[in-house]
């Protein structure tokens, strides 16, 4: 079920001004809570955002998509150059075909 359930959608009020966050307990058993605060928030990179300084486990939500460039795949939490004899296409690295062979890492 992904995310359904989850997050509420975007009005002018922000992110979860409907719907107000609950704790959300994941697969292997952990959980996370977002806060109870709502509107937008500031957020980095492969960061979840804080609606507050009662949330907790954010560290527990797991990384959705990591679209990296041509050259490079995600290691799960950030782009990395993709390895000699490979080459880097679509955001994943693949062997170099029958008779290729690339030196360079990141091509």
């Amino acid at each position: 079920q992904g995310w359904y359930g989850v997050v509420s959608f975007t009005n002018n009020g922000g992110f979860a001004g409907i719907v107000p966050w609950e704790k959300i307990e994941w697969q292997d058993g952990s959980s996370t809570y977002m806060g109870s605060g709502k509107g937008w928030r500031d957020t980095a990179p492969f960061a979840p955002a804080s609606y507050g300084s009662d949330a907790y486990g954010l560290e527990n939500v797991p990384i959705d998509w990591i679209q990296c460039a041509d050259g490079e795949e995600s290691n799960g939490e950030t782009c990395v150059p993709c390895p000699p004899g490979t080459r880097g296409e679509g955001g994943s690295c693949k062997a170099c075909g029958s008779g290729k062979y690339n030196s360079l890492e990141g091509s």
